[in-house]
């Protein structure tokens, strides 16, 4: 599966619940033993410690240097406003292969039925099912954004995406460093 940190979020509000409960409870009760004390006092300054320790080993991070870095992540907003300004409500575009939010930002519908990299990969079909989609002219989208490579994750292995981008398609921008291809009118 896919274990995330920020997948386990939604858990904090009910834990902060449980350890304001606990902590009443426990305020309540006579004043516990000295080794006990002690012992919550030496977690709560390891806690106080490892924290601005731990936010210090990324803080100084440069996210362009990370490998999962992309100029897609950046671009999402200027490139939906790119687009929903040269097209229409009910037009579709294809992302390639896993920026949602450029769907979301542009107010445009996908032209793929699958919008991550992990559903492309792990569907059996799917890709193939993909690349078709964009090949047939019922359902090729406008615009393609070349949020990734067309070859990443081992996609596209034997070019049959790209072929049909550069035969259907021409490059009309690249808005900080993400292809645009406009199909052939």
């Amino acid at each position: 599966g896919n274990w995330f940190l920020h997948y386990y979020q939604q858990l904090l509000p009910p834990l902060a619940v449980a350890v304001a409960l606990a902590c009443r409870r426990l305020l309540r009760r006579p004043l516990p033993p000295p080794r006990f004390a002690l012992a919550c006092l030496a977690a709560l300054a390891a806690l106080v410690t490892a924290l601005p320790l731990a936010t210090g080993l990324v803080a100084g991070v440069d996210p362009t240097t990370l490998p999962e870095w992309e100029p897609g992540v950046a671009a999402a907003a200027p490139v939906a406003a790119y687009l929903r300004a040269r097209t229409t409500p009910d037009e579709a575009i294809y992302v390639a292969y896993d920026h949602a939010d450029i769907y979301y930002l542009a107010q445009r519908r996908p032209a793929a039925r699958w919008l991550h990299f992990r559903e492309l990969r792990w569907t059996t079909g799917a890709f193939a099912e993909q690349v078709a989609r964009i090949a047939d002219p019922a359902t090729a989208p406008r615009y393609i954004v070349g949020a990734q490579a067309f070859d990443r994750w081992d996609f596209d292995a034997d070019g049959a995406l790209r072929a049909i981008v550069a035969s259907d398609y021409h490059l009309e921008t690249t808005i900080a460093g993400v292809p645009l291809y406009r199909r052939n009118d």
